[in-house]
């Protein structure tokens, strides 16, 4: 008895929910073989996830550069714009901070023509924090700026700490790595700043 790319999928469904990831990628390869038209981009998408789970960088960069292959052959813009947002996230683990900015921001300009404010904020959450990594603050501060008033429109407060951490010019908003060296006495930094996140 052959099992339906549908039912195939809905079981990867559960067993991701439910940790099992390597038999979820099973499930996906698997539903994959007989998958047609615009099922392909989404199940490539998946997959490309699913590596990305669990560590394997350069498989789940190879399956999403398919998927979104697959997305624009088929101008399916859902699936465009979370194959983007994904392989921005792997290829700013990988550092390729720069093609995961341009990643992100195709993301973005999909994203605005959708309803989806939740995947949105994500999408501009990301753009912020890697224009920081690159050091590039203006572009950081309108872009955490942006998601920190989208989070507040969505009550996602934590999400909005997140951003105006970002932000915040004080070193106990910073990430602990970026704080310079110091003495072994040396008190631990507090807030000094009126708008600092953690007041």
């Amino acid at each position: 008895m052959t099992v339906s790319v549908k039912e195939l999928r809905k079981q990867a469904i559960t067993a991701h929910r439910e940790g099992r990831l390597n038999e979820a990628l099973g499930l996906y390869l698997d539903a994959l073989e007989g998958a047609r038209g615009s099922d392909v981009s989404d199940i490539l998408g998946n997959i490309g996830g699913l590596y990305f789970e669990l560590g394997e960088t350069t498989n789940a960069q190879k399956f999403l550069e398919k998927g979104l292959r697959e997305a624009k052959t088929h101008s399916n813009t859902v699936v465009a714009s979370a194959i983007n947002r994904y392989l921005g996230r792997v290829l700013r683990h990988q550092g390729r901070l720069v093609e995961a900015v341009q990643c992100l921001k195709e993301s973005e300009r999909l994203l605005r023509g959708l309803n989806q404010e939740d995947k949105l904020l994500s999408t501009i959450l990301a753009l912020g924090e890697t224009y920081l990594e690159l050091r590039q603050r203006l572009e950081a501060e309108q872009y955490l700026l942006k998601a920190q008033n989208l989070a507040l429109k969505q009550g996602d407060k934590a999400r909005a700490r997140r951003a105006r951490a970002g932000t915040c010019a004080c070193w106990s908003c910073r990430p602990r790595a970026s704080w310079p060296r110091r003495s072994p006495t040396a008190s631990t930094p507090t807030a000094d700043t009126p708008g600092c996140a953690r007041r």
